[in-house]
């Protein structure tokens, strides 16, 4: 765990992503699959042109977009609270 400046959960989600995928390219991944529990995160990430409430969303959104362009594939799947194993960390 790495410690961030976020002000809300969501916020810590996008970051977590932004991290996540930073790391899988500083380890020389070139195929992803991004897997959140956060269903408005995913599908901004999916849909073309989301529109967001927080600048914190947007800043996010276009980092991981630019990061994603230098992979040969990445992939976004939404997964429920059962299945994420990096709530494991917290409980």
């Amino acid at each position: 765990m790495i410690p961030i400046d976020a002000r809300t959960p969501t916020e810590t989600e996008w970051a977590s992503v932004l991290f996540g995928l930073t790391m899988a390219l500083d380890q020389n991944c070139d195929s992803l699959v991004l897997e959140n529990e956060n269903l408005g995160l995913i599908r901004a990430l999916v849909m073309p042109r989301p529109r967001f409430r927080h600048e914190y969303a947007s800043h996010y959104h276009n980092q991981i977009l630019t990061r994603a362009k230098e992979t040969a594939w990445t992939g976004a799947r939404w997964i429920s609270q059962g299945q994420n194993n990096a709530d494991a960390l917290f409980r």
